[in-house]
């Protein structure tokens, strides 16, 4: 009988004490998020992309640290801000794309840091940056969105288990209560332009960024009341930053503002502990925290006060996370929405659906050859669009398989049949006021004045999918109203 050699102790009880660290439940939990989420996405494709950016993170780590410092390490930090970013970015961006976000994330890491600590989020950094240089798209995809309520239970599930290991809760329940405070009262006024924030994917989007990149050890407070103030100015940055801006990266931005804070906090408290004797003592851990709460006052205040101008004005709408941004449709996110003047109507919201009045003209030519119809007009309701649609059909006799062959009368049916070309189908929405494109399609469905098509966005609403339906009646001196109804929803 053949014996199997076992592990020896020396190698399993390192192995086990890793996998009990947060940084080993974290892998293993992102292994099984990788897994479920593959069964929908295809398995290969995101696999490779999240191997990619996890052995780019180690390699990049290992040779920095080695070039510094000259000793090999374990870059287990480094494989999990990979894969983060893997997970975020939407699985179409291109394998550049992916490696540099990637490598400006570890590069950050090692170049943006204090004597204790890196200052920013490695992988919040990386996608902020390429939000804004590269425009990349972030579908969150590793957050279950395709799930839906089960994928968030998935979610909070693991991520509970792991905050708890890290004595993070009250930053992850302080930053859910402001966050969901602000959207909730920004809906009062400004629901279109917030309802995304409550469902799939921009709220898996928001787990996902709480319970595994907000409580970043090494960027996040350890005392539990600096936890709270961290929370909620991650939360109220984050929300400032979608109402005003728009953009895919708010997320992150707002991680990004609360670590600037740590970072100071921190410095602060060092300084004050150097120059006192040894340590800070009780009147000094006082005025240090007294001082945190009178900084993050100063922060917070003139947000609330914008968050108010902002939410009761007909200000800007931003696409979100399901906007996560993309040159294509993503999986579920879009790309930076334009940016609008506070207190400026925003010509391009998002909103789930909207019905609108229909005005245009059309031409209509057709022969025993060809059929064309070409339809221009605007539809306005909900908020002005331009339509442009476009259809062009030949009829043409196919020749004969064998003209030496003597015909048949099945042969005179089949000829008498013309097969008909469609070589155009164009069905575009357009920005009423510049013509530019802003969602381009084709038709599914015309029936006397039932008409129907699908488009895929560009410019505002790039990585937003419209279904639009019509039902429109044409006037012989060439002119067409009825009436238009549309659907939007995250690319998936």
């Amino acid at each position: 009988m053949t014996t199997i050699p076992m592990p020896s102790r020396s190698v399993a009880r390192p192995l086990l004490r890793f996998f009990r660290t947060p940084k080993g439940l974290l892998l293993i939990i992102f292994a099984g998020l990788l897994a479920v989420a593959s069964l929908k996405l295809g398995g290969n494709a995101v696999t490779s992309k999240v191997i990619v950016a996890a052995l780019t993170a180690a390699a990049i780590d290992v040779a920095i640290t080695y070039g510094r410092r000259g000793r090999w390490i374990v870059p287990d930090g480094a494989i999990l801000t990979g894969m983060i970013v893997a997970f975020i970015l939407r699985p179409q961006e291109s394998w550049l794309i992916l490696v540099v976000t990637v490598a400006l994330a570890i590069v950050s890491k090692h170049a943006l840091r204090t004597r204790w600590s890196n200052i920013l989020n490695p992988a919040a950094f990386a996608l902020v940056v390429a939000a804004i240089v590269f425009q990349t798209g972030q579908s969150w995809w590793g957050a279950l969105p395709d799930l839906g309520i089960i994928g968030a239970v998935m979610l909070l599930a693991a991520g509970g288990v792991l905050a708890d290991r890290m004595n993070k809760l009250p930053m992850i329940l302080a930053f859910f209560g402001a966050y969901f405070t602000l959207f909730t009262f920004a809906s009062i006024f400004r629901s279109a332009a917030v309802a995304e924030t409550f469902l799939t994917p921009d709220l898996q989007a928001a787990i996902f960024f709480a319970v595994f990149m907000l409580d970043d050890p090494p960027t996040s407070p350890v005392r539990h009341e600096d936890q709270i103030v961290f929370g909620i100015i991650v939360a109220a940055v984050a929300y400032f930053i979608f109402m005003l801006f728009g953009g895919v990266y708010f997320l992150p931005a707002g991680l990004l503002a609360g670590n600037v804070w740590e970072s100071g906090r921190r410095l602060v408290f060092n300084r004050v502990r150097a120059r006192g004797s040894g340590g800070v003592g009780v009147s000094g851990g006082r005025r240090l925290r007294v001082m945190g709460g009178l900084g993050t006052a100063a922060v917070v205040v003139p947000l609330v006060l914008a968050f108010g101008i902002v939410a009761t004005s007909n200000g800007s709408a931003a696409l979100s996370v399901g906007s996560v941004p993309a040159n294509s449709p993503s999986p579920a996110a879009a790309a930076l929405a334009p940016t609008v003047a506070a207190g400026a109507a925003d010509p391009h919201p998002f909103v789930p659906s909207f019905n609108s009045d229909f005005n245009g003209t059309y031409t209509e030519t057709s022969d025993a050859s060809s059929a064309h119809l070409v339809l221009d007009g605007l539809a306005t309701g909900t908020f002005s669009l331009g339509m442009h649609v476009e259809l062009l059909q030949l009829s043409v006799v196919p020749p004969p398989d064998d003209e030496s062959a003597e015909p048949t009368p099945d042969d005179e049916v089949l000829e008498a049949q013309p097969k008909v070309t469609t070589t155009i189908n164009t069905a575009q929405l357009l920005d009423p006021a510049s013509k530019g494109l802003l969602c381009d399609g084709k038709l599914t469905a015309l029936t006397g004045g039932a008409m129907q098509f699908s488009c895929d966005g560009t410019a505002a609403y790039i990585g937003v999918h419209m279904q639009i339906a019509s039902q429109l009646s044409a006037s012989p001196d060439g002119t067409v109203s009825g009436a238009l109804s549309g659907t939007m929803q995250r690319a998936s």
